[in-house]
């Protein structure tokens, strides 16, 4: 029996990097979802591969979602991770959830509020809404997705937002420049669902089964990286997949080189001492000072 055809037309190609492979092109592509504290803590990684290896125009960021929880009230972690065998009150998910991510913030350095942390409430129990929206942003415009998924880790992980209610959602997509009636189409006629749907199978097919896990591509060579990585261990991963022809940029130490890129990470003040320690290659302390540098001349020029 045929398939019922598609309520909606799919983008042709497909909306991601992944879709359009470039020579001499290095790709790197996050498995991930906006929920995951691990994938928080992934910034300063790929904000500090994006700055120094940027520069010639030969490196693209770029992401599949996977799918973190199906189901909070049978709370399961991952792409396949099967349903638990009976459901448990959202409250325990919610404290569950913010025990591992506090746990996760002493190893990665990335700021998590976990105190009251409870994303998920009745009729909003699954983190797919979030992999939807970023799924959303990225029919519109991949820079503009990329602007979402940072803004929903924020809102989600820092901020305490409730970000699975749709409003919240559309609101933060306006936030980062989204078109919000283009936003709300593509997520009211199912089209990012479809997306997500392609995604985790893509996911599945790759064995991508916790988060982040990433795919580096370089011309035909590829390799994958399961789990969090250091700035360390993703350089010396660039330089195998392209023999050391891309090759890293050391960045200005100065208070304006700072500026440029905490503008290229986010659209809030937001901004982590560990990005900056990360990126730069100095010391956390050093990178506060920079930031608080920063904050100053701000205010000096207001």
């Amino acid at each position: 029996m045929p398939e019922a055809p598609l309520p909606f037309d799919l983008p042709d190609p497909l909306p991601g990097i992944y879709y359009d492979p470039r020579p001499d092109t290095l790709d790197v592509i996050q498995f991930t979802d906006p929920m995951c504290a691990w994938s928080w803590g992934s910034e300063p990684v790929m904000n500090a591969v994006r700055a120094r290896f940027g520069e010639e125009g030969r490196l693209r960021i770029g992401f599949i979602m996977g799918g973190l929880v199906a189901d909070a009230r049978r709370l399961s972690l991952g792409a396949t991770a099967p349903l638990g065998p009976k459901p448990i009150p959202l409250d325990q998910a919610n404290n569950t959830l913010a025990r591992l991510w506090a746990d996760s913030t002493e190893q990665h350095g990335m700021p998590i509020n976990t105190a009251g942390f409870a994303p998920f409430s009745e009729g909003h129990t699954s983190s797919f809404p979030l992999c939807h929206a970023v799924k959303a942003a990225q029919i519109i415009s991949e820079g503009g997705a990329l602007r979402l998924l940072r803004r929903l880790r924020e809102a989600t992980l820092v901020e305490g937002q409730p970000t699975l209610r749709p409003e919240t959602l559309a609101a933060l997509a306006t936030q980062v420049g989204l078109d919000p009636m283009r936003f709300r189409e593509h997520m009211d006629s199912g089209l990012a669902e479809h997306l997500f749907d392609i995604d985790r199978r893509l996911a599945l097919r790759y064995g991508a089964l916790g988060f982040p896990t990433f795919l580096l591509r370089y011309n035909e060579y590829h390799a994958l990286m399961h789990g969090y990585q250091s700035i360390e261990i993703m350089e010396q991963a660039i330089d195998v997949i392209t023999a050391k022809e891309l090759r890293p940029t050391a960045l200005p130490i100065t208070v304006q080189a700072v500026g440029d890129f905490v503008k290229t990470i986010t659209t809030t003040e937001t901004t982590c001492a560990t990005e900056v320690a990360a990126a730069f290659n100095i010391h956390l302390e050093d990178a506060h000072s920079m930031l608080v540098a920063l904050g100053k001349a701000k205010k000096n020029k207001e």
